[in-house]
């Protein structure tokens, strides 16, 4: 976090989340707060990144263990991003140093003060190894859960990301054997279903995230 005049990531992000845990410690789970704005309900922001979710709730010295958090997601990005590379059957030393790059990437240590973006970085190659296990292995179970944890985070990640997805399948299925059309269809069919059912589940948090977005004065 930088602690500078104007600096979004103490000003905004590190506040936000001490109003969250004082709101946790006083009466249990986030609901309705006139500290945020004239009044609105935090209920949709108080569930973030996992890593993040465990350094406000479940530790006594925040600052320091959002610090932790932020290094845990920058690991878990060049993780997720290796797994991705070997199950496209990339050698794994090919693989280790891509994952270190993309850990390291610059827009990965430019968002560091914004967890919510990092959580991205993290997720996309988790969408992209769903589908490859999809595709190869008939393994559907990894897409509606990876789909559930993106949309209750942020839904504009989901639509940001599936932009993305799109692409890398359309790449991908260009390089596969079968090319023929109703190949396609039933695969995008599936997914669709899959996105479906993944949404449907985070259901319970992104209604209320998906109100707090339309109800911000961003989108007048």
């Amino acid at each position: 976090f930088i602690d500078k005049n104007g600096s979004d990531s103490f000003t905004s992000t590190y506040t936000k989340f001490v109003h969250l845990k004082e709101m946790y410690l006083a009466q249990g789970f986030p609901k309705w707060s006139f500290e945020q704005g004239l009044g609105q309900n935090v209920f949709a922001g108080c569930v973030t990144d996992i890593f993040i979710t465990i350094a406000i709730f479940f530790t006594t010295n925040l600052y320091e263990s959002l610090g932790f958090a932020i290094i845990a997601q920058l690991l878990c990005s060049g993780m997720c991003f290796y797994w991705l590379l070997r199950e496209i059957k990339i050698s794994g030393f090919s693989a280790v140093m891509a994952g270190f790059m993309y850990a390291f990437c610059g827009y990965v240590l430019l968002t560091m003060p914004f967890p919510n973006l990092t959580t991205d970085v993290y997720m996309l190659p988790v969408l992209m190894l769903a589908y490859e296990r999809l595709e190869q292995k008939k393994s559907w179970w990894l897409m509606p859960i990876a789909v559930c944890y993106v949309v209750t985070l942020n839904s504009f990640s989901l639509f940001i990301m599936t932009i993305f997805l799109g692409l890398y399948i359309l790449f991908r299925f260009f390089q596969g054997e079968d090319r023929s059309l109703s190949h396609f269809v039933a695969l995008i069919g599936k997914l669709a279903l899959l996105y479906l059912v993944g949404v449907l589940m985070s259901s319970f948090f992104s209604v209320n995230n998906l109100i707090q977005m339309i109800e911000s004065p961003r989108v007048l």
